[in-house]
């Protein structure tokens, strides 16, 4: 087992989009309907306070921080940037991040996939 299977103690549950349509009558973008894809993968998923790629939006007074999410899943993940994470749960499927999520880009690693 690699030392980044190890740390992944945390379950995704992934959605896909289960409607493939085109653009509707009127040009606008089809509702998308999300579905489980079955049975969670297992991850390891942490917040990077403080990174450089953070934004900060301010408006009308109000600053929020919008931070990203990593999560590593094993190489042979049933996931695309055509997904999102509904939620992410521990192994006693306590809720640690609640979704959705959506998966921007992946990043395959010698020894895992980077979403």
């Amino acid at each position: 087992m690699s030392a980044a299977r190890s740390r992944m103690t945390m379950s995704a549950h992934v959605q896909r989009n289960s409607v493939e349509t085109a653009q509707d009558a009127w040009n606008s973008p089809p509702v998308r309907e999300w579905a489980d894809t079955g049975d969670p993968v297992p991850c390891y998923a942490y917040a990077m306070p403080g990174a450089a790629d953070a934004v900060k939006v301010a408006d009308s007074g109000k600053v929020a921080v919008v931070e990203q999410f990593r999560v590593l899943t094993p190489l042979d993940a049933d996931m695309s940037v055509k997904d999102r994470i509904s939620k992410i749960t521990d192994r006693r499927g306590k809720t640690l991040f609640d979704g959705p999520l959506t998966i921007d880009v992946g990043r395959a690693m010698p020894s895992h996939l980077e979403w």
